[in-house]
């Protein structure tokens, strides 16, 4: 998907697919980008303190199975949701 950085923190970011409780990883750079934004947003529309620290990005894991399990650890909402298809 093509967006604009600033686009990622909104409340219409991939809103028909669940919103931003969907992002689980992204780039160290743009995820420390757009941080405060995101977690802000995350707070607003969801109580989620701190989102971004769920949030995995290369310096986690760069593997499926590996990122299952740091989400998992994390208590990422995404486990709550319904599979997309």
């Amino acid at each position: 998907m093509g967006h604009g950085r600033h686009f990622i923190s909104s409340k219409k970011f991939i809103a028909a697919e669940g919103g931003i409780e969907r992002i689980v990883w992204m780039p160290k750079e743009l995820k420390d980008d757009v941080a405060e934004r995101l977690n802000k947003t995350a707070k607003e529309l969801y109580g989620i303190e701190n989102f971004t620290d769920m949030v995995a990005d290369e310096t986690v894991t760069t593997d499926c199975e590996e990122l299952l399990n740091w989400l998992t650890e994390k208590g990422h909402p995404v486990l709550g949701m319904e599979p997309l298809m």
